[in-house]
């Protein structure tokens, strides 16, 4: 008698892998097996959509008959393979991938001037043609947190042995903490391949107190043009003043194409950007959180950033259903005025 076999197709990268295993082969097997294809250490692979039929943890021993298999046939790999986790592990100085990190001070009307009928075109084209791969679906009624990733929960130029060594101190509990109350979603100027490899040293992908529900990478930022100032632009600018503004060209992370993509759960008055630079937030500018810059010295880093947002965003999801109330640029001011009234009430 033959014994049965379980089909389907993983999918990584554009590329197809049918898979036709006995139904008594492991875990381990199949994860073996995509490591010949994809030369993805095991250890680094993460199947997207398989679930045990008990809803216990897929473990390698687990047999393959105690998966449940998508509808679709259709399971995602995610991982990055060992010659380029080497490469991005070298971390060198002059590393392209990374786009200018030198902030400067913008105009906080500019979004209303860059509005143009050539940028909403853009954003319908993003929108439209945007590839996004779920990691976890988004849950109804939560807020949403968009996290920077170099300079602002991890310094790929840092001091330090590992890429857990160059994490911000208090990233994973605040992300445990949080995940309640928000859904998340990291969004880089940087490859992809970076951001898969470095989310998965930094032990972000497999924590399982928490879930990150997509990754977004530079191919999901427009470059606009907009006036910028070298010095702190005021409120009492004079016209002729702001005339003289000079006109930069730089990426943005436009918020709306998240917004427009899952209408049902993201809009402008349940999200938050967390970003070291302000110049993405020139399209949201009320949706941006600008966060110290993580600059990861020798010895053990006594930056307390993170432990401090976390506060401010338990508290936001417990007291504000538009976000936008506060102002975010300035949220450490924003969290002592707030405490000042809570002790005086």
């Amino acid at each position: 008698m033959n014994e049965e076999k379980i089909e389907f197709t993983i999918k990584w990268k554009g590329k197809s892998f049918p898979i036709s295993f006995l139904s008594t082969s492991t875990v381990e097997e199949l994860k073996e097996y995509l490591y010949i294809a994809t030369k993805i250490n095991p250890k680094h692979q993460k199947l997207l959509g398989l679930k045990s039929n008990k809803n216990k943890k897929i473990t390698n021993n687990l047999a393959l008959k105690d998966l449940k298999i998508p509808k679709s046939k259709k399971v995602m790999l995610m991982g990055t393979p060992e010659k380029i986790i080497q490469k991005v592990q070298e971390i060198p100085v002059d590393l392209p991938l990374i786009i200018d990190d030198l902030d400067f001070e913008y105009d906080n009307e500019e979004y209303k001037n860059i509005r143009t009928t050539e940028l909403e075109k853009k954003l319908d084209s993003f929108v439209e043609n945007l590839e996004i791969n779920i990691i976890n679906k988004p849950r109804a009624g939560k807020k949403l947190v968009v996290f920077d990733i170099d300079k602002t929960v991890f310094d790929m130029k840092g001091i330090g042995s590992s890429s857990l060594e160059l994490t911000r101190p208090g990233l994973h509990p605040m992300l445990e903490r949080i995940y309640p109350h928000y859904d998340i979603i990291f969004w880089s100027q940087t490859k992809w391949n970076w951001i898969e490899a470095k989310l998965f040293e930094m032990g972000v992908l497999s924590n399982p107190k928490f879930g990150v529900n997509f990754v977004l990478d530079i191919t999901s930022m427009l470059k606009i043009t907009s006036n910028y100032y070298k010095k702190r632009i005021s409120k009492s600018m004079t016209k002729e003043e702001k005339e003289k503004l000079e006109k930069r060209k730089h990426w943005i992370k436009p918020l709306e194409i998240i917004w427009r993509r899952y209408p049902d759960f993201y809009n402008e008055k349940n999200t938050i950007h967390i970003d070291d630079l302000g110049r993405n937030f020139v399209l949201n500018p009320k949706n941006g959180l600008l966060i110290k810059q993580f600059i990861k010295k020798a010895g053990i880093s006594q930056d307390k950033e993170l432990f401090y947002l976390t506060e401010y965003l338990l508290y936001i999801a417990d007291h504000y259903d538009d976000v936008r109330v506060l102002d975010h640029k300035h949220w450490k001011k924003e969290w002592t005025r707030i405490n000042q009234s809570r002790f005086k009430n």
